[in-house]
């Protein structure tokens, strides 16, 4: 009698992050750029990647765990959370860490080359960082700053190989090929060869955005050209309370943080605003300390003190910042429309109090950096050109006689955009779905 003879069974992929071949998508199985502009607000960081580091760096106990990446995750919910990202939906995480390091390999695997096309280049240079340095320098924008993202992210859990066992050339291997060779060198290396000429002003903190993109290291590029082209249009009704497009707000941010030259054009005052609103959001660091925010919330909100509610009076750029923040602004265009016969004897009795609360004001502002004082000062003046167009043009937003208040209601945004605090660097990586 003859036997069926048996098939052999098939040999099961090595990691559960081997996939079949790779199916163009919008963010997974194309090239490395479109999966960033396809999936990330800021066009530089593929969202997945974005998310699971997010993910596995909100938790101390997920960066500690022995044999993180190269324990892998079930291939099934990994296809569960593609299928969720081609979507445009936000992976909903369930205590998983091995399905995240899963996640960021498969986007690896199935992506074009995170190196570009100097891979070879890359390869046969990656003993001479000098070099290395140059090549790396090439690469398109997305590239620099999710190997940039990548190695950071990397870099932090090798610094926990006392807990998880991972070094950084047992992290290397998890991703193999190419990755295994180079990604040490950038791990090691990232803070001194590979991140001194990134170009990017959103998300980081204000002095840095500032070093990056001002000549003068003092005010980030993209607060220098939006307000400079706002104070052409203060007199604008409702400048700060309408939103502008959303496409083109994110190719202007785009634009900042590739390093281009930005020019407005002269229909995009919402556009303006909107941008200079979401760089104070993205910020790592908040405008003002507390001891600032204190002083000002002290100013009361009725009489000559509504602008000084939501910044420190104007300063002139002239003058140095300890000094200039006096109380000279109650002398402007819209402290003598605000006030009225009723309320000058009130005011005069109040006016000690007021000259110790800006005298306080004054001094906390001197503690400020002096990166903080300068954007400080710009705002300022940018918000005391809308009160005088206010005044000039006879017609507030609300109707009746201009006056401050009209003023600091259209501002309530910018208010809360610069006394934003964002979490600290381990949960930046937290952002909203694309």
């Amino acid at each position: 009698m003859f036997f069926k003879k048996k098939p052999k069974p098939t040999t099961p992929s090595a990691s559960a992050t081997s996939t079949a071949p790779p199916k163009v998508g919008r963010v997974f199985g194309t090239t490395w750029v479109e999966s960033a502009l396809n999936s990330d607000p800021d066009g530089l960081v593929p969202a997945p990647l974005r998310h699971a580091v997010g993910y596995i760096e909100s938790n101390e106990e997920h960066m500690r765990m022995e044999g993180i990446y190269r324990t892998c995750g079930s291939r099934a919910r990994v296809d569960e959370l593609v299928e969720m990202i081609e979507a445009g939906k936000e992976p909903d995480w369930k205590w998983e860490v091995e399905s995240a390091t899963s996640l960021i390999i498969r986007l690896i695997a199935t992506t074009e080359t995170i190196w570009g096309d100097v891979k070879e280049a890359m390869v046969q240079n990656f003993d001479n960082l000098p070099v290395l340095g140059e090549i790396f320098s090439t690469l398109p924008l997305q590239n620099k700053e999710s190997i940039r993202f990548l190695a950071q992210h990397l870099n932090r859990i090798c610094c926990r190989s006392a807990y998880n066992r991972m070094t950084v050339e047992n992290i290397s291997i998890c991703f193999g090929g190419s990755y295994a060779l180079l990604l040490p060198i950038f791990i090691s290396n990232i803070d001194t060869y590979f991140a001194h000429n990134s170009t990017v002003v959103f998300g980081i903190s204000l002095q840095e955005a500032a070093v990056r993109s001002d000549p003068d290291g003092l005010i980030p590029s993209p607060l220098k050209v939006s307000l400079d082209f706002l104070d052409k249009h203060a007199g604008t009704p409702l400048l700060w309370q309408q939103s502008g497009s959303y496409s083109r707000v994110k190719e202007l941010r785009l634009l900042f943080n590739s390093g281009q030259p930005v020019k407005y054009r002269p229909e995009e005052v919402c556009e303006a605003t909107s941008l200079v609103l979401q760089f104070f959001r993205d910020t790592t660091d908040p405008l003002f300390d507390y001891p600032l925010l204190s002083a000002i919330s002290a100013l009361p909100p009725a009489r000559g003190g509504p602008l000084h509610s939501l910044l420190p009076p104007p300063l002139p750029a002239s003058s140095s910042t300890t000094t200039t923040t006096t109380a000279s602004s109650s002398a402007s265009p819209c402290t003598c429309t605000s006030a009225s016969a009723s309320t000058t004897t009130s005011d005069s009795a109040s006016s000690t109090t007021n000259t110790d609360i800006i005298a306080a004001i004054r001094t906390a502002l001197g503690h400020l950096p002096p990166i903080n004082q300068a954007v400080t000062r710009r705002i300022s003046q940018h918000l005391f050109l809308v009160v005088q167009a206010r005044v000039a043009a006879h017609a507030p937003p609300t109707g009746g006689p201009p006056s401050q208040h009209s003023v600091i209601l259209e501002c309530r945004q910018l208010r809360a955009a610069v006394t934003h605090r964002r979490p600290p660097e381990i949960n930046q990586a937290h952002k909203r779905w694309g």
